[in-house]
């Protein structure tokens, strides 16, 4: 049996590693296993993964199943478990978490990288806040599952204590010595007392404190902002210093279980990955006629092998049609050679981009 360069371990397919395997030629087989339930009818991992080698009868190619085979039980993978992405050569074996919806093989001189384009770039590592008056509750959302938080040091719970802390401030600031002897005269509060009333009702003073707490907190990270549409109206007209995403849950933190909340946040980061989809689709139709239709998946490759692509937009890979998916061989070459050369991918849904068709390019030359 060949050796393997480095440890088995399964963990979740990323953008990092998917460009390291579009870096990889030769003897590429794919492996895909979808999710596995112990006691399942159509039996365990390695029933799927024998029943997909069944016309893949080379010397080479028996060897590469009998080292997943053995990879699969070493690791105790053959049971139960989320689904799997295995990428097989000689000399190599990695396995990855990853969203398959039906087994499937695929052997080329690339790695089958067609499934993974968009769940690799959709973010995975975030923060929901939930945006109240009356009660500030704060989530991290990473890799499919939610944590509640407390919230950053100094950070208001809610819009009484923002507005608590304000009112010390200005206490503070507005008050004054009535007459001419120092100590002598009343302490007298001037400014408007309708600009505090007004204040209790303004929400944007209060988000930009929100703002300007969180920041250090989420880094280069995301926020997904939840609550009703005041609230999230107000806090992204306040937000200086956190990056937030496109969309938003509007409903309140507490009226939805935990579950529910991170299955919206997950449909929430899906829908901010295909929205850069359409970003750079539209850059590309902005700057030129991207459009590669004409020539097909073979312009694509033939471009890619050149490090011309500086950004491709392919279409969004639909694992239901199996009968194309040998056709789908150049394609996925333009897409590796692209990575390889430092390229970005994007998908696009064909509906989204019609009438024009989602294969396009933006060149660096």
């Amino acid at each position: 049996m060949t050796s393997i360069s480095t440890p088995v371990s399964t963990r979740p397919l990323d953008a990092e590693s998917l460009a390291q395997l579009a870096r990889r030629r030769g003897e590429c087989l794919t492996v895909l296993l979808p999710p596995s339930h112990p006691g399942a009818s159509e039996g365990d991992r390695l029933t799927t993964l024998r029943s997909l080698f069944h016309s893949f009868l080379s010397s080479e190619q028996v060897a590469l199943r009998m080292k997943i085979e053995s990879a699969l039980l070493e690791q105790a993978m053959t049971g139960g478990g989320s689904g799997l992405a295995i990428f097989a050569g000689q000399d190599f074996l990695e396995i990855y978490n990853a969203p398959v919806q039906s087994a499937q093989i695929f052997a080329g001189t690339y790695y089958f990288l067609l499934p993974f384009l968009l769940d690799v770039g959709t973010p995975k590592d975030f923060f929901i806040l939930g945006v109240s008056e009356k009660l500030l509750r704060l989530l991290h959302y990473l890799q499919g599952e939610c944590t509640p938080l407390e919230l950053p040091p100094g950070m208001p719970a809610n819009l009484e204590e923002f507005h608590g802390g304000e009112d010390r401030d200005r206490l503070t600031k507005n008050h004054s010595s009535a007459g001419s002897a120092k100590g002598k005269g009343q302490s007298v509060r001037f400014g408007l007392s309708a600009e505090h009333d007004e204040s209790a009702l303004h929400l944007v003073p209060f988000c930009a404190r929100l703002d300007e707490s969180l920041a250090p907190a989420l880094g280069e990270r995301t926020l997904l902002l939840m609550g009703h549409e005041e609230a999230i109206a107000a806090f992204r007209r306040a937000a200086k210093h956190c990056s937030l995403f496109a969309g938003a849950i509007s409903q309140g933190m507490r009226d939805l279980p935990l579950r529910e909340i991170t299955q919206l946040a997950g449909e929430c980061a899906l829908a901010q990955r295909r929205e850069e989809g359409m970003q750079a689709f539209r850059k590309i139709h902005e700057r030129g006629d991207g459009n590669l239709a004409a020539g097909g998946n073979q312009a694509a490759l033939e471009l890619a092998r050149a490090g011309r692509i500086h950004i491709l937009c392919v279409p969004e890979f639909d694992s239901g049609q199996q009968d194309s998916l040998q056709n789908e061989e150049s394609l996925n070459a333009a897409v590796a050679e692209t990575l390889s050369h430092g390229g970005e991918v994007f998908t696009v849904r064909a509906e989204d981009a019609a009438p024009a068709h989602p294969l396009s390019a933006l060149l660096r030359y």
